[in-house]
């Protein structure tokens, strides 16, 4: 194969080129050869370029097959590769069992998770409590759970300065916020206007007009959820229907799990999870599903 070389003020040639600057000059070469609506395919395309290098000359070549009607197809596992390439003109392809799963317009941290099996949250949400993080977690998709980051922050107004400042400061990547049900509208214009924040698009709030045990506490009174708890915490149907009809005159709603975990002698951050686990499905948590998905796109 014959030496690169180029001619600009003076003669450059392979002798005196970087690895990276040696598959620049191969790949606009090609592409320059590559007739109107020639296909190019690359391996490895990040081999030799250093990151500011990596996006530049994906840059390039967008620009240049999108005037010559070219097409380049690449693989990568560079993360400058692919965030600097448009989203519609990514593939994802996953390793199966039984063969391979290609996912369209992944985003950059999607297709990392997937390369590196670390999780890389793209979208936070802040919630009040712990309680709110298991049932937000709960109720997501396993699918969507892995690329969202839930904080617990506080209190309703805690959370929207949160959220507030998540945006004013441009920290990693998109928020939401979901405040408990009991939030009412006039508390969230106030929380809103003293956080400077723009706009309560963003401010979702989790089902029900109380706090969310009183609301799961709820849905469990109801045949299926309760069937459900049963089968996972492995208790007589007869004594849980008592225990949860007992819970309903619980004083303060934050110790609707802590009474159950003492009524049935099991640990207070596992009774969180099983009982927000069997109402995950609810379709009251529908909305918040649905608003995290559309963020995901």
């Amino acid at each position: 194969m014959p030496l690169a070389h180029c001619h600009n003020a003076a003669s450059y040639t392979g002798f005196d080129m970087g690895s990276g600057e040696a598959s620049a000059i191969a790949i606009l070469s090609a592409l320059e050869r590559l007739p109107a609506g020639g296909l190019l395919l690359i391996e490895e395309i990040e081999h030799g370029f250093h990151p500011q290098a990596q996006e530049r000359l994906i840059r390039e070549l967008t620009l240049l097959v999108s005037t010559d009607k070219k097409q380049v197809v690449c693989t990568t596992h560079s993360e400058y590769i692919i965030d600097a390439l448009p989203r519609e003109g990514r593939l994802l392809v996953e390793r199966e069992p039984d063969g391979h799963r290609v996912s369209a317009a992944p985003t950059t941290r999607q297709a990392m998770y997937s390369m590196t099996g670390t999780p890389q949250p793209e979208l936070t949400v802040y919630v009040e409590d712990t309680f709110a993080e298991t049932l937000v977690d709960q109720a997501l998709p396993g699918e969507h759970r892995a690329r969202v980051r839930i904080v617990p922050v506080g209190s309703g107004d805690r959370v929207v300065a949160q959220l507030a400042n998540h945006r004013q400061a441009r920290l990693d990547g998109p928020a939401i916020c979901v405040l408990d049900g009991d939030t009412t509208d006039r508390q969230l214009t106030a929380w809103s206007n003293a956080s400077g924040l723009s706009s309560t698009e963003s401010c979702l709030r989790l089902p029900g007009d109380s706090p969310p045990e009183t609301w799961v506490l709820g849905a469990l009174l109801t045949d299926p959820y309760r069937d459900a708890l049963a089968r996972l915490a492995r208790l007589e149907a007869g004594r849980l229907a008592a225990t949860l009809e007992q819970l309903r005159s619980t004083r303060d709603p934050h110790d609707i799990p802590r009474d159950f975990a003492r009524q049935h002698a099991i640990a207070e951050d596992w009774a969180v999870y099983v009982i927000t686990s069997c109402v995950a499905d609810h379709p009251g948590l529908q909305p918040i599903r649905d608003h995290v998905a559309s963020c995901l796109i």
